[in-house]
C-alpha cells in the first residue's frame, strides 16, 4: 500500500502542475484575445482582404462574431479543464488520505463526468470526452452503491 501512496503523491504532483499551467493559459488566453482584439480593429480591412483572397466574403461583423465565438469556446475549454483538474486534485487527495467511500468523491465524481461531458460538447462532440464521461459517471455510481453497502455493514452485527 505505501507503494500505491508513492505513485498516487506523484499523480497528485503531476496534476498540481497541470492546474498551476492551466491557470496561467487563462491568464495568457486573455491577454491574447485582447492584444488580437485590439489589434483586429486596427487592421480590420487587411483581414478582410485576407479572407476575401481565400474565398471567403464576410462583412467585419461576421468576422468578428466568428472570432468570437471560437475565442468563448476556447475559453469555456481552459476554464473546464482548469475545474476538471482541481476535482481530479481533490479526488486524489482523499484516496491519498483513505477516505474513498464517501460522499465527497461521488460528489467529485459526477461534478467530473458533467465536466467532461461539457468539453465533448465544446469540442463539437468528441466521442473521447463522452466515453470518459460515460466511464466516470458510471464510477461515481459504482462508489454510491459501495457507500450504501458500507453503511448497511456497520449496523449489521
Amino acid at each position: 500500500m505505501k507503494n500505491d501512496t508513492k505513485k498516487m503523491k506523484w499523480i497528485l504532483r503531476f496534476v498540481t502542475v497541470c492546474y498551476y499551467i492551466n491557470i496561467i493559459a487563462i491568464v495568457a488566453y486573455a491577454a491574447i484575445a485582447g492584444i488580437i482584439g485590439v489589434a483586429a480593429s486596427f487592421g480590420k480591412v487587411e483581414f478582410l482582404s485576407i479572407l476575401a483572397e481565400n474565398g471567403i466574403n464576410w462583412s467585419y461583423l461576421e468576422a468578428l462574431s466568428f472570432g468570437s465565438l471560437l475565442a468563448v469556446f476556447g475559453l469555456v475549454e481552459i476554464v473546464v479543464l482548469l475545474l476538471l483538474l482541481k476535482a481530479i486534485r481533490r479526488f486524489l487527495s482523499n484516496i491519498i488520505s483513505e477516505t474513498i467511500f464517501v460522499q465527497e468523491n461521488v460528489i467529485l465524481a459526477k461534478k467530473a463526468s458533467l465536466l467532461l461531458l461539457i468539453l465533448a460538447i465544446t469540442n463539437l462532440g468528441s466521442f473521447i470526452y463522452l466515453f470518459a464521461s460515460l466511464l466516470v459517471w458510471v464510477i461515481a455510481k459504482v462508489l454510491e452503491k459501495a457507500i450504501a453497502i458500507a453503511e448497511e455493514n456497520e449496523f449489521t452485527i
